[in-house]
């Protein structure tokens, strides 16, 4: 059989589709190494890149009909190794003579694993991979034996032997550039979600391989911790040939080390000024190894965005993960960045060995706090060859005495997406963005929130799903039991369903309203002096919710409240629609002391209001005044349908059954909003919500938003 080799990228593992952030498609930059070395000693191949093929399984098929491989070669994470097993078993299928050969970060951990777990690879490399297959190429070719090769696993018999690995090159310049002529370069294109470029046509490079440090999350073994580096003179000439070749100035580099001490980055970086190449390019850091003056170099040289490790938000656990950094570090790193003007991400871990939800919850707390401009989330999962994940496997850990459960972990992560994306701050300084580079923050922020509604899509389907066969039936509340949305038991799935629809809807509203939200913003600040958001607080859950209720006629429900009974206070926010110094200039409009028959007849909303802006007049009429409400709903205080949310200063005139309305998420809009809104007198709201509450269903909830549209198009009770 001809020397001729394939070299596949499988489709991602469900587990890389399923993130938030997914990475979207981006230069296989191992496969191209391993390419252009072939190609160095010889040996004819071409590259597959199944993830941006239209149709993978059809170019599978056509490619192997016309090249007829001797060989295989596929390459995958532990995240995708079921999708290369699968992929090797379509080989087999074309073709039972084609050797399968497996690489890549899984099986170099487990090499031997691999191929007792998944008989459709033939063999496996270990290591670093140029010089070990090119070896186990020509010995095929050739007929020889495997025996003595270097980095290689395979079948003896009954047994998989593993061979010691191959000696590492050590002039990194001596390898060719990646062969990115191999792929179609333009097909490439990383979600933007992630900042993983700033313009397109944009490609991968390496600066150098392996990584010094020691955290015992982390898997070294495919480059190990001896860190090879090449020289600044072959990165600048790759990228001048990207330049001049392909037309590419947008570059990500992948290293962890690019701004270890040990290379010159300042002489790199000087170099790319001088040459005016006009670039741009992100990058991975330790927070312990940038200062001001390295951070304004990079930024000068075209850097827009750098990658912080921080992992932790306790002393204790980067000393327990041994990540050889500080919190201390991590402040001034993100500091730094951000104050020469250089955005930065940071990456953040809950669960590792010996944490607490505790430790996690600091975790969260310490993203906040240092607040870089974008943050990614994982639940700890052990790597396969890092040092927990031999710890494990040896029993020195066991992982029902410490460490979280999974789910918890991963419930964690979600949480702090949600928490620290739908941050009001972030929003603003996202809108902030976007007027300052409307073109590059506008593609930016849209396909970001786009992956987000994606991966939420995905996850909910099920849910909703389930909800809709299990138990979408009309249920009303009576004297001998309890709605489930506030019931103290377990939470139903009816609101678990409901909290993900609110979600989804209330995400894709702001999408929608961004542009909307943007010029409302910006006409606010021109028209009066203040703050664009209007904060106040309201009355939202009540925190125990135990279901218990005294009906209209009997008793007086407050009489046995617990102080831990009383509505949870919430920040609803707003477009400013009134004067800055309102209650200073109208004092008696916040009084809140009424009579009796007052308050039978009381109307909350004022006609011609002389708190009022000019511009204020018209978003109280459109209601897009309310548009930020969504962001009450992504933080979970709120939802899209539920009892008009109260002011402190009213509760004290609630009588017993009239609490019944905090029982539940208050909402955005309700039965009151869509049946007279701003017309109703109090105690005509109060009712309308009571009612709401006992009679919650699906169809209620979808009713009262289709009426809100409604309502809110024909102005009905808005002035």
């Amino acid at each position: 059989m001809k020397l001729y080799v394939l070299l596949i990228h499988p489709l991602y593992g469900n587990e890389t589709e399923q993130r938030i952030f997914h990475p979207g498609e981006e230069l296989p930059v191992s496969l191209t190494y391993l390419s252009s070395y072939l190609e160095l000693k010889g040996i004819a191949n071409d590259i597959l890149d199944l993830r941006v093929e239209h149709s993978p399984d059809l170019a599978l098929r056509e490619r192997i009909a016309e090249k007829k491989p001797l060989a295989v070669g596929i390459t995958t994470s532990t995240a995708g190794i079921e999708k290369a097993a699968k992929l090797a078993n379509q080989v087999k299928a074309i073709n039972s003579q084609i050797v399968t050969i497996i690489g890549g970060w899984h099986a170099s951990a487990l090499p031997e694993e691999t191929l007792r777990k998944y008989p459709s690879f033939d063999y496996a490399i270990h290591g670093e991979g140029e010089i070990a297959l090119a070896n186990l190429v020509t010995c095929l070719e050739g007929g020889g034996s495997p025996d003595e090769l270097r980095g290689l696993a395979f079948r003896a018999g009954d047994t998989v032997q593993v061979n010691v690995r191959e000696k590492l090159i050590d002039n990194l310049d001596e390898i060719p550039f990646p062969a990115r002529h191999k792929v179609p370069i333009f097909r490439y294109r990383p979600k933007p979600g992630t900042r993983n470029y700033l313009r397109l046509p944009s490609t991968g490079i390496l600066i150098g391989r392996g990584c010094p440090y020691r955290c015992l999350f982390c898997y070294k073994g495919v480059w190990g911790q001896v860190v090879r580096f090449r020289s600044p003179e072959n990165v600048l000439e790759e990228l001048e040939m990207c330049i001049d070749r392909y037309g590419i100035r947008d570059f990500r580099f992948y290293d962890d080390a690019i701004t270890l001490p040990r290379w010159d980055l300042r002489g790199f970086c000087e170099t790319m000024i001088a040459k005016r190449l006009d670039i741009n390019w992100n990058c991975w850091s330790r927070v312990n190894d940038v200062d001001e003056d390295k951070l304004r170099l990079m930024k000068a040289a075209g850097c827009y965005h750098i990658k912080f490790g921080i992992e932790f938000g306790t002393e204790k656990a980067l000393k327990l993960a041994r990540k050889g950094a500080t919190l201390d570090q991590a402040r001034r790193a993100v500091a730094l960045a951000k104050k020469v003007g250089l955005e930065c991400k940071g990456s953040f871990i809950f669960g590792i060995p010996g944490e607490t939800i505790e430790d996690c919850h600091e975790t969260l707390n310490f993203a906040l706090e240092v607040s870089p401009h974008f943050a990614t989330f994982y639940a700890f999962d052990p790597i396969p060859g890092s040092p927990f994940h031999e710890r494990i496997a040896h029993g020195e850990i066991d992982p029902t005495r410490d460490m979280l459960p999974q789910k918890i972990t991963q419930g964690l992560a979600d949480r702090a997406y949600k928490t620290f994306y739908f941050r009001p701050t972030f929003i603003i300084h996202r809108l902030k963005s976007l007027m300052a580079h409307p073109k590059r923050e506008g593609l930016m922020l849209f396909s970001g929130v786009v992956m987000a509604a994606s991966y939420l899509l995905k996850k909910i389907t099920k849910t909703i799903i389930v909800a809709f066969k299990k138990n979408w039936k009309k249920t009303k509340l009576d004297a001998s039991h309890d709605l489930s949305l506030t019931s103290g038991r377990t939470k139903s799935s009816k609101e678990k369903a409901i909290r993900e629809i609110d979600f989804i809807i209330a995400l894709i509203g702001l999408i929608l309203s961004l542009p909307l939200m943007v010029l409302i913003a910006t006409i606010i600040k021109i028209d009066s002096p203040g703050p664009v958001i209007y904060k106040q607080t309201r009355v939202g859950k009540e925190r125990r919710g135990n279901g218990y209720y005294t009906l209209r006629n009997g008793g007086d429900f407050s009489q046995d409240r617990r102080k831990e009974d009383r509505g949870r206070p919430i920040t609803f926010y707003k477009f400013r629609t009134m004067v800055v110094n309102a209650k200073e200039r109208f004092p008696d409009l916040y009084r809140y002391q009424y009579t009796p028959e007052q308050l039978n007849s009381l109307v909350f909303k004022v006609p011609d209001d002389p708190r009022l802006t000019h511009f204020g007049k018209h978003l109280r009429k459109t209601t897009l005044d309310e548009l930020p409400n969504l962001i009450n709903v992504l933080k979970g205080d709120a939802s899209l349908v539920g009892p008009r949310p109260e002011i402190p200063e009213m509760i004290k005139y609630y009588e017993g059954w009239q609490r019944k309305k905090f029982q539940i998420k208050p909402g955005i809009t309700g039965l009151a909003q869509v049946n007279g809104r701003g017309l109703l007198r109090f105690k005509e709201y109060v009712e309308y919500d009571v009612e709401l509450v006992e009679n919650y269903s699906l169809w209620i909830y979808f009713n009262v938003i289709l009426k809100t549209i409604k309502v809110t198009l024909l102005r009905i009770g808005a002035f």
